[in-house]
């Protein structure tokens, strides 16, 4: 099996933080996917502030999915921190009647991965692809697709979530982070430790597509032989010279990733 990052995509942190009530005096509306607005029938402010978080609640409640605009009435501008707002999608209309649908087969990057591993469980999914007839326990290259029904976090807040998994590993690996248009990326480099013995570089890319019902994220990992330094070499130069050519080499894998044309294909849910 790989390593951590089987699992860190799927540990979703609850961040609690709070907030001043916000000064001034604001109107309140919501549109959908395609920017018509759906509260225009409807006068929604509120004075110094008061009841914003309220409103907000009902609209989302009303029209899950949408997505809330809290402007100041004589500025027009946004406020700033909470709007605009994503509304979550209520569990019986995330779906849609979709889920995803795992691939036997993946294409990349001149192989062929076949699928060698597949658990599904409580609207989750986890599939392994390896190829070369290597095994999920003893592969050197491997794809792993992973789902999670109702999971409508965007680019950026699955990135930040990422991010916060990542510097809670310890040790911490070495990563970078990015959003472009549609999807997130990641780019990761684990270290051999104790229970590892070879460098593991991952390069990570994800999905947001409201007609799948929920996330989708599809990983590339590559394994590195840990390399012995020569006689009179200092080791600590040595390993930093290792990562850094790894490091290249992820750049590499990352931007093929990006490049890759596949998309994931969701089907009718089973009764």
């Amino acid at each position: 099996m790989k390593k951590k990052p089987t699992v860190l995509l799927f540990t979703f942190l609850l961040l609690l933080a709070g907030c001043a009530m916000p000064q001034g005096n604001y109107r309140i509306r919501a549109v959908d996917a395609n920017g018509a607005d759906l509260t225009k029938k409807l006068v929604l402010m509120t004075s110094g502030g008061r009841g914003i978080y309220t409103i907000r609640n009902g609209i989302c409640s009303a029209y899950p999915g949408a997505t809330v605009l809290i402007e100041d009435i004589q500025s027009g501008q946004l406020l700033e921190g909470e709007s605009p707002y994503r509304c979550r999608l209520q569990a019986a209309q995330t779906v849609f009647g979709q889920t995803f649908e795992a691939p036997a087969e993946i294409d990349y990057g001149g192989k062929l991965y076949k699928q060698a591993f597949k658990q599904e469980k409580g609207g989750r999914g986890l599939y392994e692809y390896t190829t070369d007839n290597e095994t999920v326990d003893g592969w050197t290259h491997l794809i792993t697709l992973q789902y999670k029904q109702g999971d409508t976090s965007d680019p950026l807040n699955w990135a930040r979530t990422l991010k916060a998994t990542l510097d809670k590993e310890s040790p911490k690996p070495n990563y970078s982070l990015s959003v472009s248009g549609e999807h997130g990326y990641a780019q990761i480099i684990y270290e051999p430790d104790g229970k590892y013995s070879d460098y593991e570089s991952n390069a990570i890319k994800s999905f947001h597509l409201p007609a799948c019902g929920g996330l989708v994220v599809l990983q590339y990992a590559v394994k590195h032989s840990k390399e012995t330094p020569p006689e009179g070499a200092n080791p600590k130069d040595f390993v930093y010279q290792q990562v850094k050519r790894i490091a290249l080499q992820s750049v590499e894998i990352e931007a093929t990733l990006k490049a890759f044309a596949w998309m994931p294909k969701c089907g009718n849910m089973p009764n």
